[in-house]
């Protein structure tokens, strides 16, 4: 299922030595419980089975190799599959390992067994289940050229879900869980769908390379999956994103098969998403939204992923005991969408009720920019008025607000409506921050975990790592790729075709929507929302060492509002 537009280049070789048990090659041992992996890792309750560099052969030949950890019974089990190219078992994996007590994570309260950004064996194993963790078509000793999102990975991912469905050990119901890569893996092997995958639990990932997150509004920022490929080893070749960006800036069928088929996702899925992070939070609520599940939750939480992930598998516990081993434990009372309403203060409320996203008790409210006194108002201005700004000045940005005088909720899909003039260039890079200011009018912002390492807590501060420090809800759009396909886009979300350019002229002032990233947030009396616009991203890179976007920008942008004019900004208010 290889694309022939794909683009590859050498991977970075990895050396041959002992990994964390020795050196490559098939064995089988028992882990004993006490076990632990260092003096800080959280030793094993009991013994554990665990049989590495498994050799599995793929449905065109290629042998990719797994690990398996399972418990000491004679009951077959249900198996859990953490799918990635991050490695399981080798000389790279304490670099990922390191990582758990950087972002936040107890390391204490793991194993170290699990794959990077994995479940861990040491939880689940307890509970009756196996964990399972291959290195992916191309990684480290598996064979074949890596290549990721596409449906390559989904049928490599579907092949060992059957072969793990035909182990004595097995139940042969199986599940995949993970955050980030892990997650975004398991929306393309569930569009297969094997037939004894049961279940999956994707925690903030995506599901559409080119919209979700390469070419965001259609304006390259391929750094960050620059700096992910850079993590990756192997013998062979690895997919070059970066030169495919660059070769393909326009919607092709090699983006589109890095794009999944939501239709084909039917089984039973908990979805995990947060507000904050610059890279999974589109993906993971428009593929959550519009997959074809008839049995789907989603939970929206507060933190960031990967405590949020060490946190809560108790609560995906329920769900896989629920589909896998046929428990009655209530998981379908489970309220379909609980979210989280952020205050920006550190006074959250999480885990709301509610059977939608939008919740159902929401009404759609329009506030009105005004260029007279750079305000918001649910009155539509009568004169027509425009403000200026020069694209290329990185301080530079237009800012509108309103101060509430009484308690004001939103939750739902923020969107702009704009309408634009660029006299001195065929094309503008938009970019939207919704903000809240304090009672002093100071922009709040907040940590997403507040056991950052420092370096990492440095550079969140500093404007770079985003992901990390939650400013608000942002969006962006290249207005030559303004074009909206009426047919896929959703009532909350418009579907941008990005496979042609509509330059603009000097003289033209154009309507353009951008849909902003989705919100859950508490405004107080006395506090503002404000919608800042700028020519340049006003929350910079997404997690350092990531580099910030390069937009196409040259001279004035011109946003006109009032009279004929209405541009507003479009919010979803609990009643």
């Amino acid at each position: 299922m290889f694309n022939e537009k794909t683009i590859y280049r050498k991977a970075h070789s990895f050396k041959e030595g002992k990994g964390q048990f020795g050196e490559f090659g098939h064995e089988k041992s028992v882990l004993p419980r006490g076990f632990h992996m260092s003096s800080k890792s959280k030793p094993l309750s009991r013994n554990l089975i665990f049989e590495r560099d498994i050799p599995v052969t793929l449905r065109d030949g290629t042998t990719i190799y797994t690990d398996v950890f399972r418990p000491e019974t004679e009951e077959p089990v249900p198996v859990i599959i953490a799918w990635s190219p991050y490695d399981k078992n080798a000389n790279r994996a304490h670099i990922f390992t390191s990582m758990v007590k950087m972002v936040g994570v107890d390391e204490r309260s793991l194993s170290n067994l699990a794959k990077w950004e994995g479940p861990d064996p040491e939880f689940w194993c307890s509970k009756g289940y196996a964990v399972c963790h291959p290195d992916a078509r191309g990684s480290f000793h598996s064979e074949g050229d890596i290549c990721f999102f596409n449906e390559q990975e989904g049928e490599d991912g579907a092949d060992l879900v059957e072969w793990l469905a035909q182990q004595d050990w097995c139940s042969g119901k199986i599940a995949l869980s993970g955050n980030s890569w892990l997650a975004v893996s398991q929306w393309f092997i569930a569009a297969q769908p094997p037939p004894h995958l049961t279940v999956i639990a994707p925690w903030e990932g995506f599901s559409d390379v080119y919209r979700d997150i390469f070419m965001m509004g259609g304006i390259p920022d391929m750094d960050f999956l620059g700096m992910v490929n850079g993590l990756l080893w192997g013998n062979n070749r690895i997919e070059d994103l970066v030169a495919a960006g660059k070769e393909y800036p326009l919607m092709n069928d090699y983006w589109e098969s890095k794009a999944v088929d939501f239709s084909k996702i039917i089984l039973p899925v908990y979805a995990v998403a947060s507000y904050s992070s610059t890279v999974h939070t589109n993906g993971t609520f428009r593929t959550w939204e519009n997959i074809a599940s008839e049995e789907k939750w989603l939970r929206i939480h507060n933190l960031q992923e990967w405590p949020d992930f060490a946190l809560n598998q108790e609560d995906l516990l329920c769900f896989f005991d629920h589909y896998l081993k046929g428990i009655d434990n209530g998981w379908e009372k489970t309220p379909k969408v609980r979210y989280s309403m952020l205050d920006m203060r550190r006074n959250d409320q999480v885990n709301i009720p509610a059977q939608s996203f939008p919740p159902e008790n929401t009404k759609e409210v329009s506030y009105y920019l005004n260029s007279a006194d750079m305000s918001l108002s649910t009155t539509a201005p009568a004169s027509q008025k425009s403000v200026t700004y020069h694209s290329e000045r990185k301080k530079e940005k237009v800012s509108f607000d309103i101060t509430f005088d009484r308690e004001v909720q939103f939750a739902g899909y923020p969107s702009l409506k704009l309408w634009v003039q660029a006299p001195d260039h065929n094309n503008m890079d938009l970019f939207a921050l919704l903000q809240k200011l304090d009672e002093k009018g100071k922009p709040l912002a907040v940590l997403c975990e507040e056991k950052l390492h420092p370096v990492f807590r440095i550079m969140s501060l500093n404007n770079n790592g985003t992901v990390l420090n939650y400013r608000g809800s942002q969006g962006r759009l290249r207005t030559s790729l303004r074009h909206i396909d009426p047919e896929r886009s959703t009532r909350w979300t418009p579907f941008f075709s990005f496979d042609h350019e509509e330059p603009m002229t000097p003289e033209e002032i154009i309507s353009v929507e951008i849909p902003l990233s989705p919100i859950g947030m508490k405004f107080s009396k006395g506090e503002t929302l404000r919608i800042s616009i700028s020519g340049h991203s006003l929350l910079g890179a997404s997690l350092f060492p990531v580099h910030g976007i390069h937009p196409d920008n040259k001279g004035r942008h011109i946003l006109y509002t009032g009279g004929q004019y209405d541009t507003r900004l479009e919010l979803q208010e609990l009643i």
